[in-house]
């Protein structure tokens, strides 16, 4: 019970008793919510179905999602977005509710994998939101010997010159230079590095 407090919790309320003052309080359980969660909600889920989820912590490798009364899915970093993110914290927030799909279902040790990725719009219908000779904000993603990775949405990538001031998770001014969409690829020259990034620059939902 105590590593729930402070967290929205579900439970069925299974009746009511009287303490010794005669005040009435209720019975709740929360193993028959799950139980009816899993019978009427979880078990009818599979692969691919598309559902909401609420962040529950981070880890190095992704984020654990609640999917329903306490369920636990796995989000893994590589499954958030095609942007590279280092980490699933540079993208996700702990009590965050997100859309997710289920990727893969364990039936015996039911675990549960998601992926989010697919749901943030393909190359084409990101870069369509942009055009070459635009100033706009980005997330440093990589940082390579070749280049730099920078996020312009969520599932939207572009290369800029390597740049000896900019490190992962930083946000910076880029322009585009060049929108190329038979290779699937965007170029940037980075203007200069921000102390932080505009609200909903990167929204992840």
């Amino acid at each position: 019970v105590l590593t729930r407090v402070g967290r929205p919790t579900c439970f069925v309320i299974m009746g009511t008793e009287f303490d010794d003052n005669g005040e009435e309080y209720y019975l709740l359980s929360r193993a028959e919510a799950q139980r009816r969660c899993r019978a009427q909600y979880l078990d009818t889920l599979e692969a691919g179905s598309v559902i909401p989820c609420t962040v529950t912590h981070i880890e190095n490798f992704g984020a654990f999602c609640d999917i329903g009364c306490g369920a636990l899915g796995l989000l893994g970093t590589r499954r958030i977005c095609m942007s590279r993110p280092a980490h699933a914290a540079d993208c996700l927030r702990v009590g965050q509710r997100i859309f997710t799909a289920i990727r893969t279902i364990d039936p015996v040790q039911r675990r549960v994998t998601l992926t989010m990725r697919e749901l943030l719009g393909t190359w084409q219908e990101n870069a369509a939101r942009f055009r070459a000779g635009q100033t706009v904000t980005g997330v440093v993603r990589t940082v390579t010997d070749y280049g730099v990775f920078i996020a312009l949405t969520p599932n939207l990538c572009g290369l800029a010159e390597t740049d000896g001031r900019l490190r992962p998770g930083q946000a910076v001014c880029v322009f585009i230079r060049a929108i190329l969409p038979e290779t699937l690829r965007i170029k940037l020259t980075v203007l200069h590095p921000l102390e932080a990034l505009p609200p909903q620059a990167l929204v992840y939902t």
